[in-house]
């Protein structure tokens, strides 16, 4: 079905109004006639839509949707530079990770994520093609909510911002770690990214701060 809005001649000016009436009058008037035009010609589309002009719902299965989605979901996610090993109470011992992740889209841009994504921090192994050892600790972030978008992203640096943290113990017996990201896509597929972590000092001066042991 083809959908005509308005097919009627536009108004034309008449030059014997100009002489009646002043130029800035009858441009004034012409004016109110195109815009009473227009609004008239939206709220007759606007009825006309749900009549014979609607579009078809996508749907989820249909390849074309899927490539839409795509566009939107991100291609890749990459741990930023600054994510470390710190403190978070303002003292010597390192009790968390400060994460920073950043997803990118096909065109290279920063954006939004929806999902779970889950952290796992391993034992580094040294001199070794898989540098994953044993692994210490994991956590599970949620993204499905706008209080976790609001919780998570900062808007001012294009990332999400994610403190993980845990016993101070964990990093008592190692200088490095692999810190792995995943995020888990609404479409099915993951994207994983690896980071090597160092304690922000040196192990044996950390080492000095545990307690002693019993006994």
């Amino acid at each position: 079905m083809t959908c005509v809005l308005d097919t009627a001649p536009r108004p034309r000016i008449d030059s014997t109004l100009v002489d009646r009436m002043g130029w800035r009058d009858v441009q004034v008037g012409f004016l109110f006639v195109m815009i009473q035009r227009s609004v008239g010609s939206v709220v007759l589309g606007t009825m006309l839509l749900p009549i014979g002009c609607a579009l078809p719902a996508a749907q989820p299965g249909d390849p074309q949707t899927r490539q839409s989605l795509t566009l939107l979901m991100p291609e890749e996610i990459g741990i930023m530079p600054f994510t470390r090993i710190e403190s978070f109470d303002d003292d010597d011992r390192p009790d968390g990770i400060a994460l920073l992740l950043r997803p990118i889209n096909m065109l290279g841009d920063p954006v939004n994520i929806v999902g779970g994504v889950r952290a796992e921090l391993f034992e580094f192994v040294p001199a070794s093609a898989q540098p994953q050892g044993q692994r210490l600790a994991m956590w599970e972030m949620s993204l499905n909510t706008k209080r976790d978008q609001l919780r998570y992203w900062n808007s001012t640096t294009q990332m999400y911002e994610f403190r993980l943290e845990f016993d101070a113990d964990v990093v008592a017996q190692h200088d490095k770690y692999v810190l792995e990201v995943t995020y888990n896509t609404p479409l099915g597929t993951h994207l994983t990214d690896k980071y090597t972590l160092e304690l922000p000092m040196a192990r044996e001066s950390f080492a000095a701060d545990q307690p002693a042991p019993e006994g």
